[in-house]
């Protein structure tokens, strides 16, 4: 019993311990790290000199991967995007049970805010990919034919 603790402790840990708590607390995506993949999944060199927290641009097909893993209870999970230069409808949030042997699987593309014009948007997943209790690395996808900025990204797991 104790050699089955000590394997999950130490299976689980180098996951637990580079995962964002989410439940109750607003994860601001582009302040705790991230990087970009092109539509083939190819990680892109970071330039040299960037800034943390600042816009990040997202060519068509392109993607922000949260660098950390989110820790997911089954509550409704609520993400908020601002962008520049582009409609929020063109980000689409995909995610990936982590361990799992499957691709990341879309959750949809965010909506605007009614009183946020098109630049500002939501996107609720109530039972993300049906999994709880595990953590899940998440993916935001400029979907638009044009070059978009993501001013902010953040995310919250809120009881229902």
């Amino acid at each position: 019993m104790i050699l089955l603790a000590l394997v999950l402790v130490l299976t689980c840990m180098p996951i637990s311990a580079m995962a964002s708590e989410s439940q109750g607390k607003v994860i601001d995506f582009l302040n705790e790290g991230y990087y970009i993949t092109d539509p083939d999944g190819n990680v892109v060199p970071t330039p040299f000199g960037y800034v943390i927290d600042e816009g990040v641009v997202l060519k068509p097909g392109y993607s922000l991967n949260a660098a950390n893993n989110i820790w997911y209870t089954g509550n409704i999970m609520i993400f908020n995007a601002a962008v520049s230069n582009a409609k929020v409808s063109k980000l689409k949030l995909s995610a990936q049970v982590v361990g799992s042997s499957g691709g990341f699987t879309s959750l949809g593309n965010f909506k605007p805010t009614p009183s946020g014009g098109d630049w500002y948007g939501y996107l609720q997943s109530d039972k993300m990919l049906g999994s709880y209790y595990c953590y899940y690395r998440l993916q935001f996808t400029n979907t638009g034919t044009t070059t978009m900025t993501i001013d902010s990204l953040t995310g919250e797991e809120t009881m229902p």
